[in-house]
């Protein structure tokens, strides 16, 4: 005996008739189907009429017995002598067939349900085999065979058809059946008619049949659930993503998370949700979360569970954001929604990971609070998980958050929002290297600040302001603007601001080579940045200090400052961090003659500064990862990385700094040298240099 089960539309039916067509001459005897209706209007098959149709389809009358356990027993003796193939179809669960276990003993047993029969499996060892959807590539395959030649003109349309049908067989064969039925409307017509969720749930209510469409296959789950478990599966319908913690959804629910669990282990068994990993989180397929979603949209409870959701996710945001970023301060929020209860950090770790783990849902939140015109959780949301986004370079996702938080904000009447959203922006496209982009950004934010008289918002985009005239080469003009953000930071008593500009000032004195004169803002806002308990600032102006003692050839003190930055980095958890670390060190370790040491920093800080698409920073990775193999005889290697690092320079505008490299490849221009092999005896011979190590590869 074997049980098919999966999701309504998945194919059982037709899987268990397959089957036994291509096994049939196994069985000689033949095969019964019965359709047990255990989801749908027709009145349910039982147990007593199964058997007597049993009987009578072997051909023994069934008037002959009057008592069901002599019916019962007559089968069994029956098949034992002739057995079969019996697949009962649309079993309701396990209560509705466990009586005919015993009767069919003898036979093969294929039972199909839309929910998991666990009580035959754990009492009766009947094994559970679970359908799941199409792949892709299979789902394309067959609307191409269904459909016809009319494919090979549309080949995207079809792709995106397949999509939309998400591997479910059910929504692939209505989706075919209704391309077949409008031969003169193009298939990409087709799709851009199938993004409406209304129409697609419905396709094939067309008057032959009122149970042929996916709302009418869902249905039958859906009415079977308890009135608890159904509102349940309604909610999910608001979330904006398919898959849901269980923490989130008892939010939205406003129930505990026990009830939340058993509610979400009932929708499992009926296969309307799947649990995909190991960890308390729970995915809907798609179009059942459409279905979900259209169930609940005159749901009286909408708004309410809506915005308990959008509670949710921003209080738990802003707990991650202090638990990571204890020195920054987050958005003012509004008070938590009854029935909310956000989830609590013990640590940067567990923040950091939660944020990523709900990276999706966040920002799908973002743009459905948009929507919905609950611009104040819209432009929250982004200021609370901005610096986990940067932290690990996603800054497209940084991007498209902060363009709606500026709208949103806008939209709310939050103007020192609005200014802030907009300074956030640009100093992203700073630092993706996209500068009209965050001159444009910077200079509103700007503006806003200084009409609305915002102190702390003025310094805050004068720092970006300096910045870009930093990274665009114009060092003087960067250091009169750090200066300028150092008073007005100190004058408001804005400690954290007043060491980014101390820290910042450094960095331009040391591009203009006045280390000495660097020195002492980088120790200042080293002292700020420990007092506030700034882990990722201290790990900077650490880093800071070892670049600067080993260009002034002080090791030991370099040294110093590189233990305890190593010591933080697991708190911190960047790879902007990380990358500017592996640089300093690379050429800390060049300086003692560390050179395979060196080679593998340089080359892990230039694979950190790509997956973190951060432009200056390959630069000077590569910078530094040239000079070690110059000075290894390595000279191709060298040129080749040196112009890497040159031509970013030259994008982003620091023309120095592209020059003195450049300088550097035409002192070693010329063919690398060829050096013999010490000779062992009277060889003739003389060996080749090894090639060049391509850049980007570890040595070990």
């Amino acid at each position: 005996m074997i049980a098919l089960v999966g999701a309504a539309g998945v194919g059982k039916t037709a899987t268990a008739l397959r089957w036994t067509h291509r096994t049939s001459a196994r069985h000689a005897l033949g095969t019964f189907f019965i359709d047990l209706h255990g989801d749908g209007t027709a009145p349910r098959v039982e147990v007593p009429e199964v058997i007597d149709t049993l009987l009578d389809a072997l051909g023994y009358p069934v008037n002959f017995i009057t008592g069901p356990a002599g019916r019962e027993a007559k089968l069994r003796s029956l098949l034992a002598e002739r057995p079969m193939v019996i697949i009962l179809d649309n079993a309701a669960d396990s209560a509705h067939i466990r009586l005919l276990l015993t009767a069919l003993a003898e036979s093969v047993v294929i039972i199909t349900s839309r929910r998991r029969l666990t009580t035959l499996s754990v009492r009766h060892d009947v094994r559970n085999i679970t359908l799941n959807t199409l792949p892709l590539p299979d789902s394309t395959e067959f609307l191409i065979r269904r459909i016809g030649a009319r494919t090979a003109r549309e080949p995207e349309a079809v792709a995106q058809l397949a999509r939309l049908g998400d591997g479910l067989p059910l929504a692939l064969t209505l989706i075919a059946e209704r391309a077949a039925n409008r031969t003169g409307t193009t298939l990409t017509t087709l799709v851009s008619q199938l993004r409406d969720p209304d129409i697609l749930l419905h396709i094939g209510d067309d008057g032959d049949s009122t149970d042929a469409s996916l709302s009418s296959a869902f249905s039958l789950a859906y009415q079977a659930l308890t009135p608890a478990n159904a509102r349940v599966f309604r909610i999910l319908g608001i979330h904006p993503e398919s898959e849901i913690s269980v923490e989130a959804l008892s939010a939205m629910a406003a129930t505990t998370r026990l009830d939340t669990q058993r509610a979400l282990d009932a929708l499992v068994s009926a296969h309307l949700a799947v649990q995909p990993g190991d960890s308390d989180r729970y995915r809907v397929h798609d179009l059942l979360h459409r279905y979900a979603a259209a169930l609940v949209r005159n749901d009286r409870e909408f708004a309410a569970a809506q915005r308990r959701m959008f509670s949710y996710y921003l209080h738990s945001a802003d707990a991650a954001r202090r638990a990571a970023f204890p020195h920054r301060q987050g958005p003012p929020l509004p008070a938590v929604e009854p029935g909310c209860v956000p989830h609590r950090f013990d640590d940067a770790t567990e923040a950091f990971g939660w944020s990523l783990l709900e990276r999706s849902n966040l920002l799908s939140a973002i743009f459905c609070a948009a929507r919905e015109n609950l611009h104040g959780y819209a432009w929250r949301l982004p200021h609370c998980l901005i610096d986990a986004l940067k932290r690990y370079g996603l800054y497209e996702d940084c991007i498209s958050a902060m363009s709606v938080a500026i709208s949103s904000a806008a939209a709310d009447g939050n103007v020192h929002a609005e200014a802030s959203s907009l300074n956030d922006l640009g100093e992203i496209h700073l630092i993706t290297g996209a500068d009209d982009l965050a001159n444009r950004y910077l200079n509103r934010a700007l503006d806003l600040v200084r009409q609305q008289g915002i102190p702390v918002g003025e310094v805050t985009v004068m720092l970006n302001m300096a910045r870009r005239h930093q990274y665009g080469g114009r060092l003087l003009e960067a250091v009169a603007m750090y200066r300028e953000c150092l008073r007005l930071a100190e004058s408001i008593g804005d400690q954290e601001r007043r060491a980014v500009a101390a820290h910042r000032l450094g960095d331009a004195l040391t591009d203009l080579d006045l280390h000495h004169e660097a020195l002492p803002h980088y120790r200042l806002a080293l002292g700020l940045r420990q007092q506030a308990n700034d882990a990722a600032g201290t790990v900077a102006s650490h880093t800071a200090l070892v670049d600067l003692f080993t260009t002034l050839g002080q090791l030991d003190a370099a040294e110093s400052h590189r233990r305890p930055a190593y010591d933080l980095l697991d708190e911190v958890r960047g790879l902007t961090a990380a990358m500017r670390l592996y640089t300093v060190t690379s050429e800390l370790e060049h300086a003692r003659g560390e050179d395979r040491a060196a080679l593998r920093h340089a080359q892990d800080a230039v694979e950190l500064a790509e997956r973190a698409k951060h432009v200056n920073g390959r630069a000077r990775a590569l910078a530094a990862l040239g000079q070690v193999l110059a000075d290894r005889g390595n000279r191709a290697a060298a040129r080749n990385a040196w112009r890497q690092a040159a031509e970013l320079y030259r994008v982003k505008g620091r023309d120095r700094k592209a020059a003195k490299l450049e300088g550097q490849i035409a002192e070693i221009a010329g063919p690398d040298p060829i050096v013999p092999l010490a000779r062992t005896g009277y060889e003739d011979t003389v060996a080749c240099p090894s090639p060049p190590r391509p850049i980007g590869r570890r040595l070990h």
